[in-house]
């Protein structure tokens, strides 16, 4: 919610300023909280719609120059579902396919680029390399 007021507010702001008091807190104690909801429902309800209205924005406005920062934007979200706690591959896999095409630009390492670009053409090696993650896991907790 807040990142596509924010992204509005500096696309139509003429300058920034810093200031080092905080004007608002976020009250995390709150049960029916976004942050407190599973990573996929938060993803689906509202990472989403967010992210769709921060894209149509910027097409509206600027129309393709920020289509890379909307990707990453996307490949983010995407991430967290392969985590062991959250993972979801199948949604993964079919959430926004179009992220992949810009991985390259990304400022990610050589290894997490081969990984993704893999895992965008393969659901067995998505599936595997969970696996992978799940056993590596064990095993430093073994130790």
């Amino acid at each position: 919610e807040d990142l596509n007021i924010i992204i509005r507010a500096y696309y139509h702001s003429d300058s920034i300023r810093h200031i080092s008091k905080p004007l608002y807190h976020y009250n995390r104690t709150n049960i029916s909280s976004i942050t407190r909801s599973n990573l996929k429902q938060r993803i689906l309800n509202y990472s989403v719609p967010n992210i769709n209205l921060i894209e149509d924005f910027f097409k509206k406005h600027s129309g393709n120059d920020f289509c890379i920062l909307i990707n990453r934007l996307k490949w983010r979200q995407k991430y967290e579902l392969l985590e062991p706690k959250h993972r979801d591959i199948k949604l993964w896999s079919s959430l926004w396919p179009e992220c992949h095409k810009d991985i390259h630009l990304f400022g990610l390492s050589k290894r997490q680029t081969l990984i993704f670009r893999l895992f965008a053409n393969c659901n067995f090696i998505v599936w595997l390399y969970t696996k992978y993650i799940d056993w590596r896991t064990k095993q430093t907790h073994k130790i």
